[in-house]
């Protein structure tokens, strides 16, 4: 889907997931002692997942495909609980 976008748009979209990253991170940094060895580069790949998963749900609905948006947090769920160290 970024085929289209220039590549200042994509450098832009690249630091905006960068950013996110690092606040999704810290805030499962606050589950101390759950969480103490997920990085920000995994809270990346999970926002980039995301992000190409819910292209894919307003593709060609509007509202979103609401079983592929289930996907996408059944598979967030799935990720960071795989991290959460318990």
């Amino acid at each position: 889907m970024r085929q289209n976008l220039t590549q200042r748009v994509r450098a832009l979209d690249e630091l905006f997931i960068d950013d996110m990253a690092e606040l999704v991170w810290i805030e499962f940094k606050k589950h101390s002692p759950l969480f103490e060895d997920l990085t920000t580069l995994q809270c990346r790949a999970a926002l980039h997942a995301l992000e190409r998963l819910m292209q894919f749900a307003f593709l060609h609905d509007q509202q979103g495909d609401s079983a592929i948006v289930t996907e996408a947090e059944q598979m967030l769920l799935r990720y960071f609980a795989g991290h959460s160290g318990s």
